[in-house]
């Protein structure tokens, strides 16, 4: 007869168990927001490379002012259209940091995601990042979701 109260070897690649169960409530919130928030930015910057390849420019008005007239000139072209696909790359390492960070993989990079939605100007995602990334931020770095990325 076997003794039901000797410890059992754990397995090492196992991780550990603790009383506490895998906060996936309080990361999931966040990281779906996060996932909203780089599609939104991915299809916007999508669009602006297009436009900025495809259409043509208006005729610019002389009566504004010339920093207005240079924002207006400087909007197509191959210039603006390579500025937007950096905000496309942008979106998808936002993009890619947040499925990460659903699945409770790559902290790191997840926290870098989180922090490079806050800055993205384009489109002016920065407006829904903003928000979005500090949430993300003070939950990456709450130690009990902290312990249970690999």
């Amino acid at each position: 007869m076997t003794n039901p109260y000797t410890s059992i070897p754990r397995n090492p690649n196992q991780p550990p168990q603790s009383r506490d169960p895998k906060p996936t409530a309080i990361v999931m919130a966040p990281a779906i927001t996060l996932i909203v928030v780089s599609v939104l930015g991915l299809g916007f910057s999508v669009f602006n490379v297009v436009a900025a390849l495809v259409m043509e420019a208006p005729p610019i008005n002389p009566n504004d002012p010339p920093f207005v007239q240079n924002m207006q000139a400087n909007q197509f072209g191959p210039l603006a259209a390579a500025l937007h696909s950096a905000f496309v790359i942008l979106n998808l390492v936002i993009l890619m940091g947040a499925v990460q960070m659903l699945r409770f993989k790559m902290w790191g990079y997840s926290l870098a995601a989180s922090i490079l939605a806050m800055l993205n100007f384009g489109t002016c995602c920065c407006v829904l990042g903003l928000p979005v990334g500090i949430w993300s931020v003070v939950v990456l770095a709450q130690p009990n979701v902290k312990k249970w990325f690999e």
